[in-house]
């Protein structure tokens, strides 16, 4: 009878032990996934974080660039009109048919026509 009650007696510590084992593990795991999701939240928000500052970045970069590229169109604008009309002067002066000076041309005898 000894051992019957040595045996049972094991026996429950055993369960007892293995079930105490299966309760810590239960007990760890649902803590598991608020670990990760915590995780997965700090780095979505870092990414939502990087995305807002790129975007930030890249709208002062945009009016940096446009501004700048304002100024440089209005000054090739004007340095083009200048080199235009220098160019239109310098080919006029070229191109065009010499001018008699008064003194130069002789009157013509027009006869009447009568």
């Amino acid at each position: 009878m000894k051992k019957k009650i040595l045996a049972l007696t094991m026996l429950l510590g055993l369960t007892c032990a293995v079930a105490a084992i299966q309760a810590e593990e239960e007990k760890i795991l649902p803590e598991e996934p608020g670990k990760w999701e915590k995780a997965g939240q700090e780095i979505e928000d870092a990414a939502h974080a990087v995305g807002d500052a790129t975007t930030d970045s890249s709208k002062k970069v945009w009016n940096t660039t446009k501004d700048e590229s304002v100024g440089a169109w209005d000054t090739t604008k004007k340095k083009s009109k200048e080199l235009w009309e220098e160019g239109k002067a310098k080919l006029h002066e070229v191109t065009a048919p010499e001018t008699d000076t008064p003194e130069s041309v002789a009157p013509e005898s027009v006869a009447p026509e009568n």
